[in-house]
């Protein structure tokens, strides 16, 4: 969804190289590859919560799924950003990767 909202929103293109790690860049493909959460995160970073969250509602994360399926709940989609990291990274994950 974040790769969707970022090149909709010209925020990165498929060459697009974005930093990872201390001496690694990344760009669109290879992140997208290797499922490369930094890179996802800095994205997420550069479009700001406003941007992400429009986008997440327009696909539907946070709505149940329509299948009729027995004891399905809806997801908890974020009402507003989050205090400890990410656009909206788990604060209880975010103590991980600091």
């Amino acid at each position: 969804m974040i790769a969707v909202a970022a090149l909709q929103e010209g925020v990165v293109t498929r060459d697009t190289m974005i930093r990872v790690a201390p001496r690694k860049y990344l760009n669109l493909t290879e992140a997208l590859a290797h499922s490369n959460n930094p890179f996802f995160e800095e994205l997420g970073r550069r479009m700001g919560f406003d941007t992400v969250s429009h986008y997440g509602r327009l696909l539907g994360l946070g709505e149940l799924a329509g299948y009729q399926i027995a004891r399905s709940i809806r997801a908890d989609f974020p009402p507003s950003r989050r205090k400890n990291g990410g656009v909206a990274r788990c604060p209880a994950l975010a103590k991980e990767f600091r």
